[in-house]
């Protein structure tokens, strides 16, 4: 049940994360090609644009450069979440020196190690 939860927190983060490009890019692409008074409010402009046929260079130009240009923080985000996540649910490694003691006769008896044999 933990993993399905994972599972599915980690992909509404990857939606949020998409739909805030989309968004994001939409903005750029509205400010550079100077299309503001025609989207006041532009949310999926860059979706829209981007899948008409027959786009001169310009506009793809456009395209390219705002959807480059807001997937730059959002690439980054997605990595830092990726980066918290591994950190989080990483195994804890005991320390190879310092607080570590000498193992007693039930830890050697849990290991498999028998204390009352002779080595030869």
């Amino acid at each position: 049940m933990r993993a399905v939860l994972a599972s599915a927190c980690m992909l509404a983060f990857l939606a949020a994360v998409a739909a805030t490009w989309l968004i994001g890019a939409s903005h750029l692409f509205v400010l550079i090609a100077g299309l503001g008074r025609a989207f006041p409010e532009p949310f999926f402009e860059w979706w829209a644009y981007a899948r008409q046929p027959g786009l001169d260079r310009w506009t793809r130009l456009y395209l390219a450069a705002s959807g480059v240009v807001a997937g730059v923080p959002a690439i980054a985000v997605v990595v830092a979440g990726i980066w918290l996540v591994a950190r989080r649910y990483r195994a804890e490694r005991a320390p190879l020196y310092g607080e570590t003691g000498w193992a007693g006769a039930s830890d050697m008896r849990r290991g498999g190690i028998s204390t009352d044999r002779l080595p030869f």
